[in-house]
């Protein structure tokens, strides 16, 4: 197993999480009971393995090690520091979501040429 499958199986699990957490929610409606943690549970056994099918399905052919991780970190990083800041000035709701959405977006397509790993001199980024 190389280093970049490794990469792949370590972010399925939160992304799966995630995912599994979302059903539940719809599921069981009511977070409180034990319902909803086994929904959850039930859930991630499809939502983990269908997230790393996801993630190395729609990797790029010059994809390196860490370029997912810089990619989900700067994503997470700048959506909570919008998030937050919008909240702070007075903005909520759907606007805040939308702007926070799109910053993070921005910092993901990005954030590949933050990756430590170096590159070979001839290619793009």
């Amino acid at each position: 197993m190389d280093a970049l499958r490794i990469e792949r199986v370590c972010w399925s699990f939160p992304l799966g999480g995630f995912l599994a957490v979302l059903v539940a929610g719809f599921l069981a409606p009511d977070p409180t009971g034990g319902v909803w943690v086994v929904g959850a549970l039930v859930a991630s056994a499809v939502t983990v393995p269908l997230s790393y099918w996801f993630l190395t399905r729609f990797e790029s052919d010059d994809a390196r090690v860490g370029d997912l991780t810089v990619e989900l970190v700067a994503f997470i990083a700048v959506f909570f520091l919008l998030h937050t800041l919008l909240d702070a000035v007075g903005v909520g709701g759907f606007v805040n979501n939308l702007i926070s959405l799109l910053g993070g977006q921005a910092a993901f397509n990005r954030a590949q040429r933050w990756n430590p790993v170096p590159r070979s001199r001839g290619e793009a980024l």
